[in-house]
């Protein structure tokens, strides 16, 4: 997990949620939503956003732990 990920999404989406402009430029580019919401995008950070939906159940997958190549 990236630092500050938790705080990141919870802003984003809290946005989105009050904002339906904001709501429509996250869901076409996440990385111009990240910049005018938090004014960079975290270094080393892919942004992908996916809108919910009734008929779709979406899995996020935690992140493999890094392993000792030995």
């Amino acid at each position: 997990m990236l630092p500050y990920e938790t705080e990141i999404r919870d802003r984003l989406i809290s946005r989105a949620m009050r904002d339906r402009d904001f709501r429509e430029l996250l869901l076409a580019s996440a990385v111009d939503a990240c910049r005018e919401e938090l004014g960079l995008i975290p270094p080393g950070c892919d942004v992908r956003v996916v809108a919910d939906r009734r008929d779709v159940i979406h899995i996020v997958l935690p992140a493999q732990p890094d392993r000792d190549p030995r």
